[in-house]
């Protein structure tokens, strides 16, 4: 009969012998997934936090083998599916859906299994719960190392994926990462305080999630009204912007200020027809930033419609309405 230590010093010595492999797995993994969200349009710049995988030490490997409530298992690096973990943090819970479909329908280099997920919750409350993804990813035999491994082995090599929501990460950080793993986990206060917390936490990240998708409707109608100021600007006044060189911060800020919602690119279009050669004529002498944008047409709409209320209304450099002003031939006095 073997001691103890002896049955943990093996355990180490057969976990110290995946390491390489693990090792070069979750590098493969935090490459590809970032390629493959790309591949599939997922916007990368949503990232808060970019994959950087990590494997568990050996102390925390006993004590998930030997010193944890889990069942007792004759293969525990097998058992055990977070030895190596990665992890990603986004924006919303949208992004977090988005990323949980292009992750599992597009399995070339891995089979992808949901361990826990946005609509599970565990039974637990002193796990403080919240609404993460944890997708476990095997690897096929596709892989590089793994040619020749069967199902059975390539389990062993398990990457569990962490998809949060930059407040989930936050959250974790102080709830589950060092409480729950720490020594307050058994101090009922603070778990009550810290459960209500996720509650109001997942209650936010649905906000954000609204609010994410009306600034994209809002996006979307601007990039709409630049293109077809764009488009009237060639059309109606043979004169062309470049779509690559749009200020959107400049462009947003005046659809902002002169409410652009409420301008029908109709009207920008009358008065352009209607002042056509004077337009052509200022836009000819103009020598400044502004002669690059299209949101310059409507401000020049602007001019001519209400140029009190534009006066009134800029908050930029005034100069630059002041010489619009002036090639356009109106009197710029308060």
């Amino acid at each position: 009969m073997i001691d103890f230590r002896t049955k943990e010093e093996d355990l180490i010595s057969e976990y110290s012998a995946l390491k390489p492999l693990l090792i070069s797995w979750g590098e493969f993994v935090d490459k590809t997934i970032l390629q493959i969200l790309s591949d599939n349009g997922f916007d990368l710049s949503r990232l808060q936090i970019y994959p950087k995988h990590r494997i568990k030490t050996d102390n925390s490997l006993i004590r998930r083998a030997f010193y944890r409530d889990i069942e007792s298992s004759s293969d525990p690096l097998r058992k055990i599916e977070d030895k190596l973990g990665t992890r990603l943090v986004v924006t919303t819970l949208d992004d977090v859906m988005k990323i949980r479909e292009i992750i599992t329908e597009h399995d070339v280099f891995w089979k992808s299994r949901e361990s826990r997920g946005v609509d599970k919750h565990l039974s637990k409350p002193k796990e403080f719960d919240y609404q993460s993804l944890h997708l476990n990813l095997t690897p096929n035999n596709s892989v590089i190392g793994f040619e020749k491994k069967p199902k059975s082995e390539r389990e062993r090599y398990i990457c569990e994926l962490q998809v949060r929501t930059l407040l989930q990460h936050a959250f974790a950080q102080v709830a589950h990462d060092t409480i729950y793993k720490g020594v307050f986990g058994s101090d009922s206060q603070l778990v009550r305080i810290l459960s209500r917390g996720a509650a109001l936490m997942e209650v936010t990240d649905e906000h954000f999630c609204q609010a994410y998708k009306i600034m994209e409707r809002e996006k979307t109608y601007e990039k709409n009204y630049v293109k077809q100021l764009i488009t009237l600007s060639k059309e109606r006044l043979d004169f062309e912007f470049q779509a690559k060189q749009v200020d959107t911060v400049l462009t947003d800020e005046l659809f902002q200020i002169f409410d652009a919602k409420n301008i029908d690119i109709a009207e920008v279009e009358r008065t352009i027809i209607t002042n056509k050669d004077l337009i052509i004529n200022t836009l000819n002498k103009i020598d400044s930033y502004m002669k690059t944008q299209p949101v310059l047409l409507f401000v020049i709409h602007l001019i001519f419609s209400n140029a009190y209320k534009i006066k009134n209304s800029w908050h930029l450099e005034e100069d630059i309405l002041k010489d619009l002003f002036f090639k356009l031939g109106f009197s710029y006095l308060r």
